[in-house]
């Protein structure tokens, strides 16, 4: 969500509006939660049926997939974040 307020600033709206601001980067950023919610709970779903069906697949190595999954996620974020950021403030 930050993102989303560094690349689409709504600053006038907080400016000439003193309470009840509605900033569409808040309904943007909630939907993007859900959404990824969705997915990684699909995830787990796949992965955890995975280890029922297969016997020689335990419960850590299905955990460990989606620790791994979630870390590679996690850090192609942050890596992102910082790019954009390092872009949006070269522009200015």
């Amino acid at each position: 969500s930050s993102t989303l307020d560094f690349t689409k600033p709504k600053n006038e709206a907080y400016q000439t509006e003193e309470q009840g601001v509605k900033n569409p980067n808040e309904n943007a950023s909630v939907v993007v939660a859900f959404a990824i919610a969705f997915i990684f709970a699909f995830l787990v779903f796949f992965f955890f049926n995975e280890q029922v069906k297969a016997k020689d697949i335990t419960f850590v190595k299905s955990a460990l997939k989606l620790f791994t999954l979630a870390f590679v996620i996690f850090g192609s974020n942050v890596l992102l974040y910082f790019l954009k950021l390092k872009a949006f403030f070269l522009e200015r």
